[in-house]
């Protein structure tokens, strides 16, 4: 009898909440995948206006400017032709990504971590450039014009990959903290439990 009562009581609350538990995760997996996509989608699109504005303001005073402020623009527009490209293609790949699972998403928040992390290194390198084309001793027009622009748009693929890198590395850690893979024997076998 305290048999069937333990049974009447306690195993349709531990099935409850297994269920339960599942509907979790998968809720987890669900926010956590559009806060990754949200944050990639939004800094391409960021990108992408950055570059577009340049490429069209850069051509323009271009051809109506002279001296360095000519070759300021012209860097502008071609600095960004690159910009433009790696949005587009950045936009793309997030549309044709297939993630199949927690490990595969933690994989890849990792990895464009290290991406923007990178990134940022190589955009002290840019602006180290630019400081030296404006220092240099025979400074012309356009080492004036080029530094400025290697300034510029260092300056600002500093600020952009800096914010991508703190906004994933957030999601990550906001995640992790959310979630505690613990591991639970039953009868049927071997399941997680998220926290």
């Amino acid at each position: 009898m305290i048999r069937f009562l333990f049974l009447c009581i306690f195993l349709p609350q531990c099935l409850f909440s297994q269920k339960d538990t599942i509907l979790n995760a998968q809720e987890y997996w669900k926010i956590n995948l559009n806060n990754q996509r949200s944050i990639n989608n939004s800094g391409m699109y960021t990108l992408l206006g950055w570059s577009c504005t340049n490429i069209v303001a850069g051509t323009i005073a271009s051809t109506q400017t002279e001296g360095s402020a000519h070759y300021f623009h012209q860097m502008n527009a071609l600095w960004n032709t690159v910009n433009l490209g790696l949005s587009i293609s950045g936009l793309l790949q997030e549309r044709k990504l297939k993630i199949e699972n927690l490990q595969d998403l933690n994989t890849r928040q990792k990895k464009l971590e290290k991406i923007f992390l990178i990134n940022g290194g190589l955009d002290l390198v840019y602006m180290g450039v630019g400081a030296g084309l404006l220092l240099s001793k025979n400074e012309t027009d356009t080492k004036q014009g080029y530094g400025q622009s290697l300034l510029l748009q260092g300056g600002f693929l500093m600020l952009f990959d800096g914010t991508m890198y703190f906004l994933h590395r957030n999601n990550r850690i906001k995640v992790h903290k959310n979630v505690d893979f613990k591991i639970g024997f039953h009868s049927v076998g071997v399941r997680y439990i998220f926290n």
